[in-house]
């Protein structure tokens, strides 16, 4: 269940993120992204897409 959650928890925060077009995106998760804010994640992403 957690699995569940981490995966859709970080979907959403790539759909929120503003990732250039024309690549391909690898993004790993831990348990700990069950645990963060949403906001946290979401910053982690737009970070990581720089």
């Amino acid at each position: 269940m957690q699995r569940n959650r981490i995966k859709r928890r970080l979907r959403a925060a790539i759909s929120a993120a503003s990732l250039p077009v024309g690549f391909d995106y690898v993004f790993l998760a831990g348990p700990e992204v069950a645990a963060i804010d949403f906001a946290t994640l979401k910053g982690w992403v737009d970070k990581a897409a720089r």
